[in-house]
């Protein structure tokens, strides 16, 4: 059994990829891709479709592997979400997640986590669909926008400040008003205060957070 083989059979992939070693072994980043099934923990391929998304990633470069590397649960999180998504269902999602964190610090984590999981997800679909460069943008715009949602509330509830979302609002412009993001866009963002929203945010703390 080659060390393909060995790394599919403890990873849980289906048998029917062994016959992806010729494909696996013409790209440039074999040994690359074989080391990142190494630093997978046992049975990670085993869920329906998580072999399928750890190939097609896997072929695509350095970044994608080294997220999946130090994230391994990101590749079944795509594979049960593979497609487009709403605002409505990335806001609730990240604000599960945000909600369950102990503090400011590991409320930033689980922000940056949901950006490289979802980053990746989006991905992966334009990878499989390249004519699909529209939605890709609009999707990047939708997770900018859920994530800024998201990263409001928790200041607020943070600080427990409820009355914070209520005295400002946040315009995104250039291509994030546009929906028109791409991966390395740079987030253009207004934010627009009530007249007495300084005296109203009394601590210094909570004004450098927003």
């Amino acid at each position: 059994m080659t060390a393909f083989s060995e790394q599919l059979r403890r990873l849980g992939a289906p048998s029917s990829f062994d016959a992806k070693l010729p494909d696996v072994q013409n790209c440039d980043d074999f040994d690359a891709i074989l080391g990142t099934m190494s630093a997978l923990p046992n049975g990670a391929l085993a869920k329906p479709g998580c072999a399928e998304v750890f190939f097609d990633l896997a072929k695509q470069g350095h970044h994608s592997r080294r997220v999946m590397a130090a994230d391994p649960d990101v590749i079944a999180d795509i594979a049960a979400r593979p497609g487009p998504t709403t605002v409505e269902d990335l806001v609730a999602r990240l604000a599960t997640d945000c909600r369950a964190a102990s503090d400011e610090s590991a409320v930033l984590q689980a922000l940056r986590r949901f950006k490289q999981r979802e980053s990746l997800r989006i991905f992966l679909r334009e990878v499989r669909d390249p004519d699909s460069v529209r939605q890709t943008s609009a999707e990047i715009a939708d997770l900018a926008q859920a994530s800024i949602e998201v990263a409001i509330q928790e200041l607020a509830y943070r600080r427990a400040k409820p009355e914070l979302a209520d005295l400002f609002c946040v315009l995104g412009m250039g291509k994030l008003g546009g929906r028109e993001l791409n991966f390395s866009s740079v987030v253009d963002l207004i934010f627009i205060a009530a007249d007495d929203a300084f005296e109203r945010i009394a601590d210094l703390e909570t004004l450098r957070g927003i």
